[in-house]
Formats: structure tokens, C-alpha cells, sequence
């Protein structure tokens, strides 16, 4: 598969609707936009062929707004110029993104969360909580219900319906997108709190108990996650130190006061011990255990204390792993860290001597950096405590395919591709 076989042809309409909610959610590309969250079409498409995406036109984009069947998109004419934006979902804050304040508590009869079962758990103890979202999301019935758009993906197997008139009388506010998605920021700490669940299915199995955990607690596992949440995303907005430690103490108690029970110091130090990836870190300052997360962060981390990689041959393999489904864009675009910190690479494949961290699981495609090449270039790469390399990228946070050096089909065999020579900065 050449890296550039896809410069004549353009992206599929699939392909380009993903990196339009990259750009118009997340803000990649760092393109202008307005208060309304509106950006130009002619700067997108600009972007696109700077970063080698070919034959992409106001018509191509026209089209995936147009036949985009959960409303991800609108467009508008302005002073000539068409420009476009995303109905919801954003990450980037937008100022006004024209959200309908919904007031009647019984306008929809059913105002839905959908969610994966293995998060439940979680949830039942410390709510709903929008992370890197402006705003949690909800549908207005089950996907295939009359009038229900977009608000819930399709992989979800729980539906946790909101009592919208308790949240309502508690201040919580409720809005309503242009394709009929609900939102809600949350409470001051982004969350809302089981107390205003309704009920909750399984779907296609039953209605569920909301608090079956509380005597028992989380598995270690389920607080590895949480923790996860707290140390590398900033959840409970709990103070950390320029080091990226938090104190265990404020950990507990946090924990404590959203419903989590009989979590220790030991059980995390536990945690922290049998964590086969090396996720964390612990350490005892003035008589108080603290913890952080290793890497992964989105939250930005003053003094993470990576070590600079300065030895280009330190490691014979440094590689970044994904999935076969975002080659196509990766091959055109490059790598981007999107909402994190860094890039993460690994040291070798998952399995292979000394791989610790930084692939996960379900990645079936592995891109080897050209180490010396992105040094030469002034890309720098630092070395996380469990052994994941990790790059900034450019000023624009990508890292350029002309810094592959070779990519492979996991099982399958290397993806032969050509040097983008005829790719603009």
C-alpha cells in the first residue's frame, strides 16, 4: 500500500467525516474559529491539502454534511463564503455554540446516557462526569425510537435514564443541539451524580440495581481505571504538583465522598505495585504518600520528569501503534496527539523483551519511527519511567509521515508505501 495511493483518489466520505469532527470538535489544525464555533470552509480545505489530503472540495464537504444522518454537522453562507461547524460533542471550548436551554422537564419523555457495561460500575458510584468534553451527552430515546438522531453510540449496552425534573430543581441545565442531543455540563465539578438517575437497563437484559457495589467497593481493577481518570485527565480537579503527584489522602477522600467504599492507602499501593504496564508512580513526601501517572496525561504537567532521549540508537525499535481503520489518514496526515500531552510510542511490540507500556491491546498496525530522521528535524523524544517514548510533535502537535520508517500490518506484513516528497508543510 504506497503512503501516497490515496493522494488522487481523496479520502472515502467516511474517512473525510472523521477528520472533519477532528478538526470542528477537537480542533486540529488549530484553524480560526468563530464565537459560534463555525470555522471556514475554505481553511479546511486548505489545511487538508497542506497535510496531503488531495481533491477535497466545498462540494465533497457539502455532500457528508448533507447525507450525515446523525446531524454531526451544519453548515452556513457567510459574506460569500460557506463555512461549517459541529452540532456537539466538542472538546475545544466554543462561546457560543447556539444551544437551545431546554426548560419544559417534560418535552421528551425519555432524556438517555448510553453507556458500556464495563463502566457501570464506575459510574454508580461516582456518577456521570464529561472528562475531556465540554458537556456529557444524552439522547432522547434509544437508537431507532422516533425522532431519536445521534446522542448515543452504537457499541453501548446501558442506557441510564435521567429524572429530569430532579436535575432541573437542582440547577443542573439541560441543552438542546441542533440535532437533538442533550447536554449537560455538569455540576462545578463536571459530574452528575447517581442521585439523578432515574433508572438504568441493561439493554436487551433488564432494569439494574444502581447501588449493588456500595458494601463491596471496586474490583482493582475498576480503581486502576478511576485512578487513571484522576492522575492522567484531572478528574475531582484535585491539586497537583508541578510533578504531576497527587496526595493519596485527597485521592481517598475524594473517592469517598462520590461513593466509592472502603478504598485504602494500601489498596492503592497495591494497585500501583501489580500494575503490569507501570501506569503510576508512588512516593512519600513529608510523611504523605503521593502518586502520579507515568504518561498518558491530557492535563498539562509542569515537570513530568522525562528523560530526553539524546541516543538515537538507545533503542533498536521505537514504534507507535493503532488501527488498520485510521492508516488511511494517518498515511496522508501524520500522527497527532489530539486532546494529550504527547504521542506515545513503544519500545518494541507488546510481548518482545523490555516492552513494558505504550501499545495498547487492540492496535493491528505498527508504525516504526525514523529515530535519527525526527532527532535531525528537531523532534524531540523523552522516555517515561515505564519505558514509553514520548513526542510533543510539531508546533502544530504532529508528528509528518516522512518520519516512518517503516509500517506493518501486525500478522499480516509491511505496508510498502512511498516518500511523500510532493507533501506541503
Amino acid at each position: 500500500m504506497p503512503r501516497n495511493q490515496r493522494r488522487s483518489s481523496g479520502l472515502s466520505d467516511m474517512e473525510l467525516s472523521k477528520e472533519l469532527v477532528r478538526v470542528l470538535r477537537h480542533g486540529k489544525y488549530d484553524l480560526a474559529m468563530d464565537c459560534n464555533g463555525f470555522v471556514d470552509v475554505i481553511e479546511i480545505i486548505e489545511a487538508f491539502s497542506r497535510s496531503g489530503f488531495a481533491q477535497i472540495s466545498c462540494d465533497n464537504i457539502k455532500r457528508i454534511v448533507e447525507t450525515d444522518r446523525k446531524g454531526r454537522y451544519e453548515l452556513k453562507m457567510d459574506r460569500s463564503q460557506w463555512k461549517v461547524r459541529a452540532t456537539q460533542g466538542h472538546t475545544v471550548q466554543v462561546e457560543n455554540p447556539d444551544l437551545q436551554l431546554l426548560t419544559d422537564a417534560g418535552k421528551y419523555e425519555n432524556i438517555i446516557h448510553g453507556t458500556k457495561m464495563s463502566h457501570w460500575n464506575s459510574i454508580a458510584l461516582a456518577g456521570l462526569h464529561r472528562m475531556n468534553r465540554t458537556h456529557i451527552h444524552f439522547c432522547i430515546g434509544l437508537p431507532g425510537d422516533s425522532q431519536v438522531i445521534s446522542g448515543m453510540p452504537p457499541r453501548c449496552d446501558v442506557a441510564i435514564y435521567l429524572n429530569v425534573p430532579k436535575a432541573m430543581r437542582a440547577g443542573l441545565k439541560l441543552y438542546e443541539s441542533k440535532n437533538k442531543v442533550i447536554l449537560c455540563e455538569g455540576d462545578h465539578k463536571g459530574r452528575i451524580h447517581p442521585k439523578f438517575f432515574r433508572k438504568v437497563v441493561h439493554i436487551g437484559v433488564g432494569e439494574m440495581p444502581r447501588s449493588r457495589r456500595r458494601s463491596s467497593g471496586l474490583s482493582d481493577f475498576e480503581i486502576s481505571k478511576e485512578l487513571v481518570r484522576v492522575l492522567r485527565h484531572g478528574k475531582y480537579s484535585l491539586e497537583m504538583d508541578c510533578n504531576g503527584f497527587v496526595d493519596v489522602a485527597e485521592i481517598i477522600k475524594a473517592f469517598a465522598q462520590n461513593g466509592f467504599a472502603q478504598i485504602s492507602c494500601d489498596k492503592i499501593k497495591r494497585i500501583v505495585e501489580t500494575d503490569r504496564k507501570g501506569r503510576y508512580e508512588l512516593k512519600i513526601d513529608r510523611a504523605q504518600w503521593k502518586i502520579r501517572a507515568t504518561q498518558g496525561h491530557t492535563v498539562q504537567v509542569q515537570n513530568p520528569d522525562f528523560q530526553q532521549l539524546t541516543d538515537t540508537g538507545k533503542y533498536e525499535n521505537i514504534i507507535h501503534g493503532t488501527k488498520m481503520s485510521h492508516w488511511n489518514s494517518i498515511a496522508l496526515a501524520g500522527l497527532h496527539r489530539m486532546n494529550r500531552t504527547h504521542i506515545h510510542f513503544c519500545i518494541g511490540l507488546p510481548g518482545e523483551r523490555g516492552v513494558i507500556s505504550g501499545m495498547p491491546s487492540h492496535c493491528d498496525i505498527a508504525i516504526y519511527l525514523d529515530v535519527p530522521k525526527a532527532m535531525r528535524a528537531g523532534l524531540k523524544l523523552y522516555e517515561s519511567q515505564n519505558k514509553v517514548i514520548l513526542c510533543e510533535g510539531d508546533h502544530k502537535g504532529r508528528i509528518h509521515p516522512k518520519f516512518f520508517r517503516k509500517v506493518v500490518h501486525i500478522g499480516v506484513g509491511e505496508i510498502r508505501f512511498s516518500n511523500p516528497d510532493d507533501y506541503q508543510d
